[in-house]
């Protein structure tokens, strides 16, 4: 399954809504957990895909960003059910901080495509559920999100 396959597959079972996609294939935009756009990358040069900008507002070197990427860090833990570890023999995670903007990928080892989109996109639901537990100010200020 391709990445634009496995992407259309959330389409069509409503819960990517006002999905987007470039002619080239490459980039895709929808939303998704609250009501700002969301942006995907998909980089076959470098066999990666990235969740682009998911998270605003968290300078690179601040506490809050060192916490998103030991989370992320450890959902690569062989003792996470395996369902829910990005295992590292199919795929690198990637975690950029670029101007206080956040962005997560996997890049591909030999996992494939359609595996790398749904590991992804089940990471990045739940990096917004560790938000909202650790961080419900961070997720109000920026997502609108509710205090309780």
């Amino acid at each position: 399954m391709t990445i634009p396959d496995a992407l259309q597959t959330y389409v069509q079972r409503g819960i990517f809504k006002s999905f987007n996609a470039q002619p080239d294939q490459r980039k895709f935009d929808f939303v998704w957990l609250n009501r700002k756009r969301m942006h995907v990358h998909w980089n076959a040069g470098r066999n990666a895909i990235v969740f682009k900008d998911v998270l605003h507002n968290i300078p690179a070197r601040s506490r809050h960003y060192r916490e998103v990427r030991a989370y992320l860090k450890g959902r690569t833990s062989p003792d996470l059910p395996a369902h829910r570890r990005v295992d590292p023999d199919l795929f690198d995670l990637v975690c950029e901080n670029h101007k206080s903007v956040v962005s997560v990928g996997l890049r591909l080892k030999s996992g494939s495509q359609g595996a790398a989109v749904r590991r992804l996109t089940a990471l990045v639901h739940e990096l917004f559920i560790y938000h909202h537990d650790r961080w419900p100010e961070y997720m109000y200020e920026n997502f609108g999100s509710p205090l309780e």
